[in-house]
């Protein structure tokens, strides 16, 4: 799912303001994003073929912090995605070790 779709997804399910903070990169979220996928380019991330845990479980029941950490823990690119989460705050999923929910890191 690219990010227009995600955009339009968000937008159906009455989180306007969340489609359009995610699409509204800012300057420092795009130079996290070029930096990331560069990193990218040349190294396979732990969520690499395995999304599930990262992005599709259910919003009502998100990763606890310890869960993500776990998950992100010996990522080659754990540093890049941390930077590029701040920046970005992203509206969901697991990021640099940390869970978002609508863009901010989940506190439990």
């Amino acid at each position: 799912m690219d990010a227009s779709e995600r955009a339009d997804k968000m937008i159906r399910n009455g989180k306007s303001e969340n489609a359009l903070n995610y699409l509204n990169l800012t300057k420092r979220a795009q130079r996290a994003n070029e930096k990331l996928q560069s990193t990218l380019s040349n190294t396979e991330p732990n969520c690499n073929n395995n999304p599930g845990p990262y992005m599709d479980y259910p919003e009502h029941n998100p990763p606890t912090p310890e869960k993500a950490y776990e998950l992100c823990k010996g990522c080659p690119i754990l540093a890049d995605c941390a930077r590029f989460a701040t920046a970005y705050r992203p509206p969901m999923g697991v990021w640099g070790g940390e869970v978002y929910v609508d863009g901010k890191p989940l506190r439990k």
